[in-house]
């Protein structure tokens, strides 16, 4: 029962890392869009997961568009480990 415990609190503990990962890239997100920037994610996993959650906890940010940056706005850029994409003008 003790094993059965903790088997179920580490899943617990890594689906709210997870799930505080989803938030600070959907923070990020708004925070470009606020500053006039183009987001695009890319969600993964199966299509009955999707069906069954919300489909923002199975994203992530892959580009960023972006015409008007300053340094502060390109700070931003360095939390989004999965942008594969970058276009600043």
């Amino acid at each position: 029962m003790l094993a059965f415990c903790a088997l179920i609190a580490t899943c617990l503990g890594l689906w709210r890392w997870h799930m505080k990962w989803v938030d600070s890239q959907c923070d990020l997100a708004a925070q470009i869009t606020r500053r006039d920037g183009n987001v695009t994610w890319e969600t993964w996993g199966p299509s009955w997961i999707h069906a069954s959650f919300d489909s923002r906890y199975f994203q992530s940010i892959v580009a960023v568009e972006w015409h008007s940056v300053n340094n502060q706005d390109l700070e931003l850029l360095c939390d989004i480990p999965t942008l594969n994409k970058l276009d600043i003008g």
